[in-house]
């Protein structure tokens, strides 16, 4: 759960809560068109609600996340992909380990956006 000491204006509480939508709803969708039929509802509830478009709020490639800072940090937005995929990469270690089984998985900027 976002704190609201972790949000620092409003544009970033719109990046979350797009962020969150398309994590609940959009990742579900099976095909480009039901994603550009989801696109095109955000971006009229951005106009509509928000007064603002996709472009302003800037939606490419936003991540919010709990796992860079520690397994218990703040959920707050993540603008370092590299750090997220690092810190990835260490909790896929950890898990391997505990498996006592290889595991080689690769963190390329779909799977770390998800």
């Amino acid at each position: 759960m976002v704190r609201v000491e972790d949000v620092n204006d409003e544009v970033q509480m719109i990046r979350l809560w797009c962020h969150e939508n398309a994590r609940v709803f959009r990742d579900r969708l099976c095909d480009d068109e039901d994603r550009r039929w989801f696109d095109e509802k955000l971006q009229t509830v951005l106009e509509q609600c928000f007064h603002c478009s996709r472009e302003q709020i800037v939606l490419d490639d936003v991540l919010f996340g709990d796992f860079l800072v520690s397994k218990a940090g703040p959920y707050a937005e993540i603008t370092d992909m590299e750090a997220a995929a690092e810190a990835l990469g260490k909790y896929a270690k950890e898990y391997t380990a505990e498996l006592q089984r290889p595991l080689d998985l690769v963190f390329f900027k779909n799977a770390i956006l998800h």
